[in-house]
């Protein structure tokens, strides 16, 4: 059972200082080989970065800078399972980046900097091993969608100025001096076809535009429904990322919190799956044979109970069930399943990853899978 926990065993670390000299200063003439342009850091931008360690394992950066900060994922191709992490700066001026959520990947440290708007050079380093090894991440931009990024944020404080207005005698509780919110942290395709462009902004807006069971038709409107809460606290927010951006495949997480003053917060991890040359929604009819989901759902209980069967899931859950909810990467068909759905809260929301190794024969000839595994 692959299951995502809070502050996991990824470092990724990324030293973007591209000018700062080593502690053991060049001389003149080495120094002026180093200078690098770093005006492209002046902007925001999108970039998937590739590369491989020198044993070869594949890694994936899909890398955001938006005014001082770097947020993004990183996925070791063979695994394909993305790590979020976050950024910020040490007291050295080293910009490092810290997973918030770790798959079941190794423990390892990236370091690294920009030697031009192209190239990220570094090293990588196996925590469990000892290995550290020389890295560059390229920019790849074949079948890849640019990005761009867009914050929204819709508060309602009525319930919290009525009561400080005229504060009970009794204990406050703390979630109603707090104002409610919906947080969009969203993503915007750029595929140079307007066409393609529209048609992937409608898809992801009805992705994320639902709450209570209710559908909204644009970002505005699910923004301001936050506006018809009358009593209570409530904060929802919707951070996407990158699964998997190449061969004109585009494959979105959706990391969504909603606290309403419980004794925890709810969470969950969805995914949407674009074709890039239509903006279409991927189907898993679109990429198994018609009779390939018994055997798919079989292959994902085998991996989900492990070897021994000792999978933690709840007995009630039988017969076993994929979600609905899929990311396609890489490496395989990533099943993501929310909380209570099979297994008890405090085993997070677990994952399934099936090998596309393990399903030869169940997906279709020259489909979606065959494209980005370039089959």
């Amino acid at each position: 059972m692959k299951t995502r926990l809070f502050w996991g065993n990824l470092l990724v670390a990324l030293m973007l200082t591209a000018c700062q000299h080593e502690a053991s200063q060049p001389d003149a003439s080495a120094s002026d080989s180093l200078a690098v342009d770093t005006t492209f850091m002046q902007k925001d931008f999108y970039k998937q970065m590739k590369g491989q360690t020198q044993d070869g394992m594949p890694i994936t950066l899909h890398l955001f800078h938006r005014g001082n900060a770097m947020t993004g994922t990183w996925t070791n191709d063979l695994q394909g399972i993305p790590e979020r992490f976050v950024h910020n700066t040490d007291s050295t001026g080293e910009d490092r980046f810290f997973p918030f959520l770790s798959g079941p990947g190794d423990p390892a440290i990236f370091k690294g900097r920009f030697t031009n708007s192209m190239t990220l050079e570094g090293t990588w380093s196996d925590l469990t091993s000892g290995k550290t090894s020389p890295i560059r991440l390229l920019v790849s931009k074949d079948g890849v969608a640019g990005l761009a990024t867009e914050y929204r944020r819709q508060e309602n404080c009525k319930l919290r100025e009525r009561i400080l207005q005229n504060p009970p005698k009794g204990e406050i509780y703390w979630a109603d001096t707090l104002c409610s919110f919906i947080g969009l942290d969203l993503l915007h395709a750029q595929t140079g076809s307007a066409e393609v462009d529209a048609a992937i902004e409608g898809e992801m807006m009805h992705w994320v535009c639902k709450r209570d069971g209710k559908a909204f038709n644009d970002y505005g409107a699910f923004l301001n429904s936050i506006n018809d809460l009358k009593e209570g606290y409530s904060a929802l927010e919707h951070d996407l990322s990158v699964v998997t951006n190449e061969a004109d495949v585009l494959s979105l997480s959706d990391w969504t919190i909603l606290n309403e003053g419980g004794a925890h917060p709810y969470s969950e991890d969805l995914h949407i799956n674009i074709d890039l040359k239509t903006g279409k929604v991927i189907e898993l009819a679109d990429i198994l044979k018609p009779d390939g989901m018994p055997k798919l759902t079989e292959i994902g209980g085998s991996i989900f109970r492990g070897d021994d069967g000792s999978g933690e899931w709840m007995p009630d859950a039988e017969p076993f069930k994929l979600p609905s909810n899929f990311a396609i990467t890489k490496a395989g068909l990533l099943f993501q399943f929310a909380a209570y759905e099979i297994a008890p809260y405090a085993a997070g929301l677990p994952q399934v990853m099936i090998p596309y190794t393990e399903i030869e024969d169940l997906l279709l000839p020259g489909g979606v899978v065959a494209r980005l595994r370039g089959k």
